[in-house]
């Protein structure tokens, strides 16, 4: 009995712990691109969501160069990115020129 007692504490304890842990959030926004740049093999932009102009820009991670190479400065985007809760930083996982301008 004391065995299932002290496996329960402990499936409850790790239940716990990982409620506490990073979580991935994904992000849908209409986006201006205010700035675009890469090092090496590493691209990204830094967008500023147009919903909300006081929010701070979010770099965004771009996995292609060819998709960097088509991104537009100072133009408006439908992106979905993932980012940790919490981090300023993302991964593009789609861009999509906007009609909204």
């Amino acid at each position: 009995m004391k065995q299932v007692r002290l496996l329960v504490i402990l499936l409850l304890f790790a239940v716990m712990m990982s409620a506490c842990g990073e979580t991935t959030m994904t992000t849908n926004a209409i986006v201006s691109v205010v700035a675009k740049d890469s090092s090496d093999s590493d691209y990204w932009i830094d967008v500023q969501n147009i919903d909300d102009p006081d929010q701070e820009t979010t770099k965004l991670h771009i996995s292609d160069e060819n998709t960097w190479n088509l991104i537009e400065i100072n133009q408006h985007y439908t992106v979905t990115y993932m980012r940790d809760k919490g981090s300023t930083d993302g991964n593009l996982s789609t861009i999509k020129k906007s009609e909204s301008e």
